[in-house]
């Protein structure tokens, strides 16, 4: 048996960490934002930005300006400047692994804005989204 190294347990940890998933909600149900603007939603997220211009996929060839409220700790609103209309956003972690087992946190579906029971979709068995 060889002993681990620094780098065998960094790689480890890298595998099994928990990842953050931006959503917005439509009529549909949740739509995962794009890759650059969820980067800008958990950069905004980890420094407590209040208000943030979206600027990037979608919102950078529209000429309509979006931002997303996030005064309110686990309440965020993304608004079309020009309607002032709401939709709601929401920040998920997600188990993001090999062999482990996931939590089975379901989010609720249904309801204005997701608030409200219905189908959730959570978190399975050895990581990812199910």
């Amino acid at each position: 048996l060889r002993k681990r190294s620094r780098e065998d347990k960094n790689n480890a940890q890298m595998s099994t960490a928990n990842v953050a998933v931006w959503e917005w909600r439509d009529d549909y149900g949740w739509t995962q934002y794009d890759v650059k603007t969820a980067s800008q939603l958990e950069a905004a997220y980890k420094t407590k930005s209040i208000n943030v211009k979206l600027k990037h996929g979608f919102f950078a060839k529209t000429s309509t300006v979006y931002h997303v409220d996030m005064s309110r700790k686990g309440n965020f609103y993304q608004i079309n400047v020009k309607t002032n209309y709401r939709r709601a956003v929401r920040r998920r972690v997600t188990f993001q692994g090999g062999r482990g087992r996931g939590r089975g946190q379901g989010q609720g579906r249904g309801g204005n804005f997701g608030f409200g029971g219905g189908s959730g979709r959570g978190i399975g068995r050895g990581g990812g989204i199910t």
